[in-house]
């Protein structure tokens, strides 16, 4: 799906939803919204008038607090649980929410839970479309869980039903379809269904999602380093002690392309591992690395297109607004230390208080308690 695909079903849903829990917050529209979206955007979706994007919701649960399935619940506000989905499929709204939550579900890492989620949905009830979707979304659970040869046979399926639809879900499986052969060391046969999917990418004029065609040039490029053939030059820049202690920076040269696993995020705070060599020291230094590589087009908008480890395709201006983040934490923290204060008087200090609302969590994987505790933690032991 489209990255910024919405779905005019559950718009009447999600808005009273996200406005009670941005009041149980006590945010702000503006402080929902800064920086990614416009103030109207958010007071719109909160009236209805418009659908969020599958990814805006993402952003907006972990600024809130809760959780994307939340916000699509089809359960009132306040109500008990949080599925919000009857066992029976009666309506058109209740399969595209069972499809969206099992999409969040896989993009979360509860893979297996979403293959139990999609199994309830019989193809007696689904229309063409939504067969292949159901596939394709069963064939990304496998490939989450290695469970290779189910994912091909699964997305082998969904391939032969989507081949006259032109839908942009085709190349979604074309390209997933690549990374499972990948992924089964078949790099050549991965190659050609990454080299097709961008091939129908340029020649049906397919509507333009630069980071899904910024995910198949990385693919392929992964696919040439493994056969070795190269038709670009390629750059990977080994940094130690980052996120952890054996991250890489990739540059495609020609595409003018950089991927970054999880030295560089939108969606929360930078991600340190401690217990795997990471320190808050080596995240500037390679988020300093990545702008030594990157170049803005007129504007400072767009040129080199950076792939972060999680969130949005992004460029070098966003690269820079999370340097900058990252630096200025680590030097309110670092005079801390140096003051002699406790990791505890640390975290009431409140260092990270104004950017909580755009990096902040208080639950999920990688909370901002996590994330102070490890830029302490890598200060506090330096010597």
């Amino acid at each position: 799906m489209p990255s910024g695909q919405s779905y005019p079903q559950i718009g009447q849903t999600v808005g009273p939803r996200l406005r009670a829990a941005r009041l149980a917050k006590k945010y702000t529209q503006s402080q929902l919204a800064s920086p990614d979206f416009s103030v109207s955007y958010i007071s719109a979706i909160e009236r209805g008038q418009i659908q969020p994007s599958l990814r805006a919701l993402e952003i907006f649960a972990l600024r809130l607090g809760t959780t994307s399935t939340d916000l699509l619940s089809t359960a009132p506000p306040g109500a008990n649980g949080t599925a919000g989905i009857e066992s029976t499929i009666q309506s058109e709204e209740e399969i595209e929410l069972q499809f969206l939550e099992a999409q969040i579900l896989i993009r979360q890492g509860a893979a297996q839970q979403a293959i139990i989620q999609l199994r309830n949905l019989t193809s007696s009830t689904l229309r063409p479309l939504q067969e292949i979707r159901l596939r394709y979304l069963l064939g990304w659970s496998y490939f989450s869980l290695a469970l290779l040869e189910e994912g091909e046979s699964v997305l082998a399926g969904a391939l032969k039903l989507s081949k006259n639809s032109g839908e942009y879900l085709s190349l979604q499986i074309l390209n997933l379809l690549g990374k499972i052969y990948s992924s089964m060391h078949n790099y050549a046969q991965g190659l050609e269904y990454h080299q097709l999917c961008l091939h129908r990418l340029e020649e049906e004029q397919q509507p333009q999602d630069a980071f899904f065609r910024a995910q198949v040039y990385t693919n392929m490029g992964l696919d040439y380093i493994y056969l070795d053939k190269f038709d670009e030059a390629i750059q990977m820049f080994h940094v130690p002690a980052a996120h952890t202690d054996g991250d890489t920076i990739v540059f495609f040269r020609r595409s003018d392309v950089v991927a970054t696993g999880d030295l560089f995020v939108t969606t929360s705070y930078p991600i340190v591992d401690i217990d795997r060599g990471g320190n808050i020291q080596g995240v500037v230094k390679a988020l300093n690395h990545i702008l030594d590589i990157t170049i803005p087009a007129e504007k400072q908008e767009a040129g080199t297109y950076v792939i972060p480890g999680h969130g949005r395709l992004c460029d070098e201006a966003d690269v820079v607004e999370f340097r900058d983040m990252s630096t200025i934490i680590r030097d309110r923290i670092q005079d801390m230390v140096k003051k002699g204060m406790t990791l505890e008087q640390v975290k009431t200090a409140k260092p990270t208080r104004d950017y909580d609302p755009r990096y902040g969590a208080e639950k999920g994987f990688w909370t901002t308690d996590k994330f102070v505790e490890a830029v302490y933690k890598s200060l506090a032991t330096k010597k």
